[in-house]
């Protein structure tokens, strides 16, 4: 949340005063690209294989290990709601990326999750799996929708992306529950992204 204070002064007078926020950043820890070797040219992924131990995903993750590709972690900070994974690895082909962030919430409460893929993922909200889908399509900011139930404090929510060819879209918003639809329903403008560093104890 980034909140600012503007006031109106007339001679020295305030006349009138507002607070207001300005949407941040999205800030995720990248976990990455993980792929299964099959041949000395082509990669393959799997939509069930554990390439981490995937609820259990923390920021203080050591990655190493036998036999995994290439790996990565690292900030990724994206000022809108979508992105494609071709802007956090540069590699063409089949992988499999894990981000991690951790949301602030006030109060304990139900959200609409909002997710648009293009291919498959997975999402868990404090280690519960909540959303997943193993198909490839055209994205829309509305491919998946979810009530969701949002502790009071720091909810940790982890997303795996599976992307089979050279391209996979990605968006990611919450709404608020207001109504029976998400069609009716406001963004969510009062959480707020807790930087996921490593050292924080966020489990």
């Amino acid at each position: 949340t980034n909140i600012c204070q503007a006031e109106l002064l007339v001679d020295g007078e305030v006349m009138d005063r507002k607070e207001f926020g300005i949407g941040g950043s999205w800030l995720w820890r990248v976990f990455g690209p993980f792929w299964d070797s099959k041949t000395g040219f082509t990669n393959s992924v799997d939509f069930d294989r554990e390439y981490l131990p995937e609820a259990r995903i923390t920021p203080d993750l050591p990655i190493c290990g036998d036999a995994i590709p290439y790996h990565r972690q690292f900030i990724f900070a994206t000022p809108v709601d979508a992105f494609t994974t071709a802007e956090l690895f540069e590699c063409r082909g089949p992988l499999v990326t894990y981000l991690l962030q951790y949301i602030d919430s006030p109060e304990e409460r139900d959200n609409w999750l909002m997710v648009g893929n293009s291919s498959s993922f997975k999402l868990w909200l404090n280690r519960k799996l909540e959303m997943q889908d193993d198909t490839r399509h055209a994205l829309m900011p509305f491919d998946n929708c979810k009530t969701v139930r949002m502790k009071k404090g720091i909810n940790k929510l982890l997303v795996k992306l599976v992307r089979y060819g050279d391209e996979m879209r990605f968006s990611f918003g919450v709404r608020n529950v207001e109504r029976t639809s998400w069609h009716s329903s406001r963004w969510t403008t009062d959480i707020a992204v807790v930087p996921p560093l490593e050292g924080r104890g966020l489990g």
